[in-house]
């Protein structure tokens, strides 16, 4: 009887014991110790339309995948981000220690929209606010690793109807790391322009655009260190503006760097070439296209200058992507990408004269895997 006793004694201690181990398992447990690095994520935002006098939008939560599942990181002192105010510029969202490792997810929550368009408070009709992005990224120990969401706010609001705007998040992800020499301190990317392209210009007529590069330390000093701007046109060499008017037609090649403000002076350099059309001359101005990825909703204007209106537009070598249509009245590449790849082709605008005239561009779209949102 004793003996029976003692074996459900050790029965029931042994369940208690396994159920015990079950639910530790089952539950969120911190990773084991070891080496461990930090992780940044900053915000930038680029493409902000002039109509647009305010765009803020709230985060109210940014989750790394662990092992063990998603784990929130601790978010910034302001959650309320100004994207007008953030052209250009970096603002760190959240921040955590994480072990030295390769992680493949991040989860950014966005919890409020608020847009005025030409100083009009609107109604802001968000989806796909929960954004899952899947990229490998590496913590090393002593380092701080920095991810930049750059926030494309021309392409993220849908203002079309003012009265009731569409914010669907369209970001690019940016991500460098630097190893410190000992303990930790605050990273300085590696720099990079991240404006691939330049407008087209004609003589007579006002051209203006803005350079944008990543990483360093702020503020940054541009300049030309090879070739010439065309004639009339000036680079600011605080804010990376390129603005005047063109006087001189021609095909334009110049290099451009980029100088940052840390110690170790950080630099980056890109080619350019610009094409300035003689006055009236008909020419597309569009240099580039940008970016996006499967299943995201794509419309871009290509521009155009001189020429007798209305123009036509058409496709006269390879195509677009899988999913994306060009309408021939207006210039508009517009539609949802289907198929990951890289494209190219030839666009051709017609004007309305007798006889018509003519110009050709070369441009590039790439479409990449569509991001996670739920």
């Amino acid at each position: 009887m004793i003996r029976k006793i003692i074996y459900v004694l050790i029965a029931v201690v042994f369940v208690l014991a396994m159920d015990q181990l079950f639910n530790f398992g089952s539950q969120s447990a911190t990773l084991p110790s070891g080496p461990t690095g930090k992780l940044e994520v900053r915000m930038t935002a680029s493409s902000v339309n002039e109509e647009i006098t305010a765009a803020n939008i709230t985060i109210s939560s940014v989750e790394i995948y662990l092992p063990n599942g998603w784990r929130s990181m601790e978010l910034s002192k302001s959650k309320t981000f100004d994207l007008v105010a953030l052209e250009g510029m970096e603002e760190t969202v959240a921040f955590t220690d994480l072990q030295q490792g390769t992680y493949t997810q991040i989860r950014v929550n966005i919890s409020k929209a608020e847009v005025a368009v030409g100083g009009k408070a609107n109604e802001v009709k968000m989806t796909g606010n929960k954004l899952t992005f899947t990229q490998n990224f590496t913590i090393t120990a002593n380092t701080t690793s920095v991810i930049l969401l750059d926030l494309d706010t021309e392409r993220s609001l849908n203002y079309s109807d003012t009265e009731r705007i569409i914010f669907k998040p369209y970001i690019y992800i940016w991500e460098s790391s630097t190893r410190s020499s000992g303990g930790f301190q605050r990273t300085v990317e590696a720099m990079r322009i991240i404006t691939n392209n330049l407008p087209n210009g004609e003589v007579g007529v006002p051209y203006f655009t803005t350079l944008v590069a990543f990483g360093g330390q702020r503020p940054y000093i541009w300049k030309t260190t090879m070739g010439d701007l065309p004639a009339g046109l000036e680079l600011d060499r605080t804010n990376g503006i390129i603005s005047g008017t063109p006087t001189v037609a021609g095909n334009f090649g110049f290099t451009i760097e980029v100088k940052d403000d840390a110690e170790a002076r950080n630099n980056a350099t890109i080619v350019y070439r610009v094409n300035i059309a003689d006055e009236g001359v008909l020419q597309i101005i569009t240099g580039g296209l940008p970016n996006s990825r499967v299943k995201d909703v794509y419309h871009y204007p290509l521009e155009a200058i001189g020429g007798m209106e209305p123009y036509t537009w058409t496709i006269t070598s390879n195509r677009l992507p899988d999913g994306l249509e060009l309408d021939a009245s207006t210039g508009v590449i517009s539609g949802i990408p289907t198929r990951v790849g890289d494209f190219s082709f030839t666009i051709k605008i017609t004007d309305n004269d007798n006889p018509s005239n003519s110009d050709m561009q070369r441009l590039e779209i790439d479409i990449a895997q569509e991001v996670l949102a739920k």
